[in-house]
Formats: C-alpha cells, structure tokens, sequence
C-alpha cells in the first residue's frame, strides 16, 4: 500500500474484471479448496477433523457486574485464568472490548453506513449519527494485574486489548490475572445492536445486554489468533471454559440469563422455583414469570 496510483489502477481493474466477468467466487461449486483449507497436520487432518494431536484452549472466568439503572451503568470486576493447551509458548494474550465499537471514531462508526437517505431521515436517525461523535459507551479499564496486583502492560486497538504476559506462558500452563471496568449501556433509540437500554413512558428499563464483557480471543491451530476488530456485524468463536457470573441489579428487577442458578431462594418467589424446577424437564417452554406477574 505504498502507492496510490498503484491501488486505484488495481481497483479499475478488478472493477473491469468483475463487471466482465460476474464470478461469484465463494459460491463457484468447482472451486478448489487450496487456498482457504489449512495445510493437514497432526492437530487437524485433510478432511478438516481434529487430528491425533488436536488441541483447543480453555479459559475460565469469575465475573461480578453490578447494575446502575439512574446511569446505566454496568460495573465489572474478573479473574479470568488462561489455560495454553497448545504446543505453542505464547507471549501474550488478545482479549475482544467489543463495547469499544460504540466510541467516537471507532472502526465500526467509521464503517457504517447511514440509516435512510438525508432528505428523508427521521429524528432519531439524526441523533443517533450526532451520539456517535459524542457518545462513549466503550470500555474503561481501571485495573489489569496479576494475581499480586502488579499492573500488566497492554495495548488496546480499537475493540482489541494485546495483554504482554510478564513471562512467556509455556505449552500446559496457566496463568491468572484480574481485571475491572466499567461502561454506559447505550440506549436503544440512538443504537442499533444487541445490546441496549430501553426506557418507557413510565419510567420503567429493560436492559438486553450482550458482547457485555472483555473476554479472550480464540487462539486455533488454523489461524492462530482470531483477532479482527469488531465492526458491530458478524460473529466470533471464543473458547470454552467455566464461568461462575454474579449480578447485583436493585431487587425489582427480574434477571434472565444462561447458565445455572445457583441462589434461587435468593432472587426467586416460591411459585417461580417451582415453575424453574419444572421446566428442566418440560416438553415445552413454560413461563417462569407470568406475564400477569410481570406486569
């Protein structure tokens, strides 16, 4: 990418080429596999199975957030132990702050397209392009240390943190870290994702919450680090692990969430555990909170 002139005669005449020559590729049925099918090792075979030396990470996670809904803000604290199953010594560590997409001058900002033509564009489609120059609902990392406290050095990109382990992390090792920060939830009519505020007439908030958490990169025996940044489309792969999540939210709150409830005589009403009990061995979905009971 040294020459403009150089990129711009590219461009014609690829344009040229496509407009000629309408062939779609990655849909082409005779295509050869070569050039996207990784060479067979041990860890993967030809036919793109593990292998006899196949390996995958693990990464566990302890997380505790707590709920402001006055400023929907989300505060979180982790500690999050890496576990190097691949025959590789690794350097340091790629985390995804997918919340990052939502800072002015974000490659995802930058890469979107407006919603509607100008002359037709409804209020909040104007707002939301002026919150996207002033809005910042990106992550803030307040601490990122070792299990002695002792600040680790990193680099953040975009929706990408590189974490500069103090010691090289050798193939069957761990190694644990913590790591705290807090972000604005945006709200959901100037934002367009999956995760998002939204408030009633009355006063009242539903919070969907997704992509809510730092959380590694996935690191693979194919493309080693999948560390592209997040353009607010699109999916990512992480890796497997054990996740032990607490959240604080004021009492009037009714949370839903994967995994296992570990306190329900806690947060729950006789009549919901009965209903929760129930359902884990339903046919069918069943309400746990009626809608009459929600209100």
């Amino acid at each position: 990418m040294t020459s403009a002139h150089r990129i711009l005669i590219l461009a014609l005449a690829l344009t040229s080429l496509a407009s000629s020559h309408p062939i779609e590729f990655h849909r082409d049925p005779f295509r050869q596999l070569e050039e996207v099918w990784p060479t067979p090792t041990e860890s993967r075979i030809a036919s793109g199975a593990p292998g006899p030396k196949y390996w995958q990470q693990q990464v566990d996670y302890q997380i505790n957030i707590s709920l402001n809904p006055q400023s929907n803000l989300l505060t979180g604290t982790q500690v999050i132990t890496y576990h190097n199953n691949s025959p590789h010594t690794l350097n340091y560590l790629w985390m995804q702050l997918d919340r990052n997409k939502f800072t002015p001058g974000s490659m995802g900002h930058q890469t979107s397209e407006s919603r509607g033509i100008p002359e037709k564009t409804t209020f909040d489609n104007f707002e939301a392009l002026l919150k996207k120059e002033t809005f910042n609902g990106g992550f803030n990392i307040t601490k990122l240390a070792d299990l002695h406290d002792k600040p680790l050095t990193h680099r953040i990109n975009d929706t990408m943190m590189r974490i500069d382990l103090p010691q090289p992390l050798q193939p069957k090792q761990t190694f644990t870290y913590k790591l705290n920060w807090h972000y604005t939830i945006t709200d959901s009519r100037t934002s367009w994702g999956r995760s998002n505020a939204e408030t009633f007439k009355d006063g009242t908030k539903i919070y969907q919450v997704a992509q809510w958490f730092p959380r590694l990169c996935a690191y693979t025996d194919v493309r080693g680090w999948q560390n592209k940044p997040f353009l607010g489309r699109g999916e990512f792969a992480l890796e497997f692990g054990n996740y032990l999540v607490s959240i604080t939210t004021p009492d009037h709150h009714v949370v839903s969430s994967t995994g296992e409830l570990q306190n329900p005589e806690e947060v729950l009403k006789p009549t919901w555990r009965e209903r929760l009990k129930t359902a884990e061995t339903a046919d069918k979905p069943i309400f746990i909170i009626t809608p009459e009971e929600q209100g």
